[in-house]
């Protein structure tokens, strides 16, 4: 019974009246539709992801160039593919129970390679994303927690036209390998559940999602499903500063048809076949309030194990830092 008693004690005091106007009460930058605004409120965004995927996997074992071509009859050996986003929000809330929501980004990509008889070039695209529009719902309130549901209709406004010129396509533009579109050319659906809970020094969080296309676009393939799930503490350093450690599991299904302009034996970023996997990483971020009003973050994700459908280019780190302004 002391222990019990104990226990009781202990939670109590690492219990928080939940404040929704502490640090804490935002997941880390990269976790999207996890809190609701009060009525009339209006919040902006801007997002800067920064992404280097510079290593080749197949499963969970890394590939060197020369064991790349030594295993395969690929003639093209993609080296690393940067990648920039721009990423714009907008949310407004009609009552304290529904958060409306709407994002696009602005994508810069480029792709480095290098052949089986070592001519070395680079393809390039960028340009508009695919738009998300939605709605943030607070389901469960409590005295120190709180769970909301997101949905979000996914529309295809990104291009799946990229082109760019190649030295076997004799300096004519071609249709550029999946990963150097710009959208998924169909639309589709994200479902998520935020939980939080604050404790007096910080909060502990969780997120499950999902994401889904309708159909095959107009190149006859449809993007793989997405499964995520995340939990995180972040911990109130001062009322002005939050930092935050999370894990991130990750799985996308593989790709349903193929684009019949693509060469799939030509490089493995081309194959349909060799799309998706799962993969486990963590996040360290932080968040502050340097005036009021104003929130800036930061995240970078660091990748921990992947096991991939084929040899497939994935990134060791990424990072995100975001403005949000809110009244």
């Amino acid at each position: 019974m002391k222990l019990l008693a104990l226990l009781l004690g202990l939670a109590v005091s690492l219990s928080a009246q939940y404040d929704s106007g502490r640090l804490d009460t935002h997941a880390p930058i990269n976790v999207m539709g996890d809190h609701v605004h009060k009525t009339g409120e209006w919040m902006f965004s801007y997002r800067l992801m920064l992404m280097n995927m510079n290593k080749t996997y197949n499963g969970n074992k890394e590939l060197s160039q020369s064991d790349y071509f030594n295993s395969s009859t690929y003639m093209v050996f993609p080296i690393e593919m940067p990648m920039t986003m721009h990423m714009f929000g907008v949310m407004y809330a009609p009552s304290d129970d529904v958060t409306l929501l709407a994002m696009a980004n602005v994508l810069t990509l480029s792709m480095d390679h290098i052949s089986r008889t070592n001519v070395a070039f680079t393809s390039e695209s960028g340009g508009l994303g695919d738009i998300s529009l939605g709605a943030i719902f607070r389901l469960m309130d409590g005295d120190d927690h709180r769970l909301v549901g997101n949905i979000q209709l996914i529309l295809p406004s990104g291009s799946i036209e990229q082109k760019d010129a190649t030295p076997m396509s004799a300096g004519v533009d071609v249709i550029l390998p999946y990963p150097m579109q710009l959208g998924a050319g169909s639309f589709g659906a994200k479902l998520s559940a935020t939980y939080m809970k604050q404790m007096t020094c910080g909060s502990i969080g969780a997120q499950v999602a999902g994401q889904s296309y309708f159909g095959k676009n107009d190149r006859d393939y449809q993007l793989g499903s997405r499964f995520d799930f995340t939990v995180w503490y972040a911990h109130l350093i001062s009322p002005e500063v939050s930092v935050s450690g999370r894990t991130i599991y990750q799985s996308v299904g593989k790709i349903d048809g193929a684009d019949a302009a693509l060469n799939a034996g030509m490089v493995h970023t081309a194959d349909a076949a060799l799309k998706g996997g799962s993969a486990v990483s963590m996040g360290l971020g932080c968040i502050t309030y340097p005036i009021r009003h104003l929130r800036v973050s930061y995240e970078m994700v660091i990748g921990l194990f992947r096991d991939l459908n084929g040899p497939q280019l994935n990134s060791n780190h990424n990072h995100t830092i975001a403005l949000q302004y809110s009244f």
